[in-house]
Order: structure tokens, then sequence, then C-alpha cells
């Protein structure tokens, strides 16, 4: 919506690549006299390497079958299948999805 306003005043349109992964993460509070909120575990680790294989298949956003099977509201976007993919540091793959 503000791509006129960007190129205008900076001269580019940034674009952004996310990976969606959905499930149980560990939340903890870290340092003393700067404190942090830091997440761990898998699910952030599968959203990390679903954001780097953006690059790989030409996408913005993809989504692990995890998140695309529990959307409980309806979705507005397209959803294309990228079928199984081996991940970095994954032992399995996984089946990954395109949300455009």
């Amino acid at each position: 919506k503000r791509q006129i306003y960007y190129k205008n005043k900076f001269g580019f349109v940034p674009e952004f690549k996310a990976g969606v992964n959905a499930g149980v993460v560990t939340v903890a509070e870290i340092g003393d006299l700067k404190r942090e909120i830091a997440y761990h575990g898998d699910v952030v680790n599968t959203a990390a390497r679903l954001r780097s294989a953006c690059n790989e298949f030409d996408k913005q956003l993809l989504a692990s079958e995890y998140v695309i099977k529990n959307l409980k509201a309806p979705v507005d976007y397209q959803v294309e299948e990228i079928g199984e993919v081996n991940l970095r540091g994954k032992l399995n793959p996984i089946k990954v999805f395109c949300i455009g």
C-alpha cells in the first residue's frame, strides 16, 4: 500500500520473507541488567529454516503443513503445496506450502 512513499523517500520498496510454523515453544527471560525474552525450540528453528527456503523456491511466505491444517479461520490467500522439503538441519522432510 505504501510502495510510492518508500520509492520516493528511500529509492526502493522493501520486500520481506517469512516462514511460519506452530507448536510448543520454550520462552525464557534472560539477563540481569538488560533483560530479554528468548524463544527456543524446534518450532522456532523450523520457522527460520522455512524463511531461508523462501530464496530456494522464490517465494515470500512459506508455511509448514501443521500450520495449514490447523488454520481455524478461512484463508483469503492462495495456498500452494510445494511438497516434501528437506530443510537444513532437519532429519526428516516436512510438507511445505506457499501462501500468497
